[in-house]
């Protein structure tokens, strides 16, 4: 299948089908060592949480090598996790760069608790990610931990054409799609929070 934001993302949302179905086709690594030993060849580049209950290759019933995975606490496009981002899209040929949340997320959580003045960060490096997030909590998301990680996911998706010239310039052309989208613990539901463009194809600035 040729290389393509649509073709990426429909293989996505077809693997984490498969994931919520129960019906995996890649149900162990075993048999995919292999893959150790390619060229790197993913089909997206995934900025998502840290947190261990949401891995992404399981996520969309891939396995080792499709996806180029960029993980911090809160999924947060700072300085290296953007340069990752850039190496995918420069270097690999990503061509969709998907900012995944959760809901149920300890580092949303943690920041609405410091923003109601009910905890302190406990260390500085810890206190770095809380001054990312709390700002960005307004609204229901004071104390909606679903809704605060939606609107973290897409303030991080703004963020990445802020800071980053390549990954807009790219997406403004057609040749990358941007979006987020937020993972339900419970079932393990992928849902979009933006859509694809609607023509897909490449567009002269």
């Amino acid at each position: 299948m040729p290389r393509s934001a649509p073709n990426a993302l429909n293989k996505l949302l077809e693997g984490n089908r498969r994931f919520v179905d129960g019906t995996r086709v890649h149900d162990e690594f075993r048999e995919d060592h292999r893959n150790l030993t390619s060229p790197q060849d993913p089909v997206a580049a995934v900025l998502t949480c840290a947190d261990a209950r949401v891995p992404p290759l399981e996520l969309f019933d891939l396995t080792i090598g499709d996806l180029f995975e960029v993980r911090n606490a809160g999924h947060l496009a700072r300085g290296p996790s953007v340069g990752s981002l850039e190496f995918a899209v420069i270097h690999l040929g990503v061509r969709l760069v998907l900012v995944l949340a959760h809901d149920d997320c300890g580092a949303v959580k943690a920041a609405q608790a410091v923003k109601a003045g009910e905890a302190e960060p406990q260390t500085p490096a810890i206190g770095c990610i809380m001054e990312s997030i709390v700002p960005l909590l307004e609204g229901p998301g004071d104390t909606d931990p679903s809704l605060a990680a939606e609107t973290l996911a897409l303030a991080q998706l703004e963020r990445i054409r802020e800071v980053s010239d390549p990954i807009r310039r790219a997406e403004e052309t057609g040749d990358v799609w941007l979006l987020a989208a937020l993972v339900e613990h419970h079932g393990g539901h992928v849902r979009l929070l933006t859509l694809p463009p609607r023509d897909p194809s490449p567009r002269t600035p």
